[in-house]
């Protein structure tokens, strides 16, 4: 398990497999022309990683719950919030991963 309820590997792997698929998924808008791919692109991220931040809060609960009280928090630590919003994404896309590609989660 990894420390401080940072993401493992494998769902960091899994979050940018969404991201890139959905990129991937875009090439017609750049084909058809750059600044429309451009805009396409930067919509559909910003879409995937506002709803895979949505997923993660709900698959989150307890760990969003202690940093919204903020008691744990090491002296110095500015960017928890920024630290927990990242951890919900990579969760929630990770979800999302899992919910694309059948058996994905299942035993190795």
């Amino acid at each position: 398990m990894p420390k401080n309820n940072e993401p493992s590997g494998e769902e960091l792997k899994k979050a940018g497999i969404v991201v890139g698929i959905t990129n991937l998924l875009l090439w017609p808008f750049y084909y058809a022309d750059s600044r429309w791919g451009l805009f396409a692109s930067i919509f559909a991220t910003s879409a995937v990683l506002y709803a895979s931040h949505e997923v993660g809060e709900s698959k989150r609960p307890v760990e969003n719950s202690v940093a919204r009280l903020g008691l744990f928090q090491q002296r110095g630590a500015s960017n928890a919030e920024i630290e927990n919003a990242f951890n919900n994404t990579v969760t929630g896309a990770a979800a999302i991963y899992d919910w694309l590609v059948p058996g994905s989660n299942g035993p190795k």
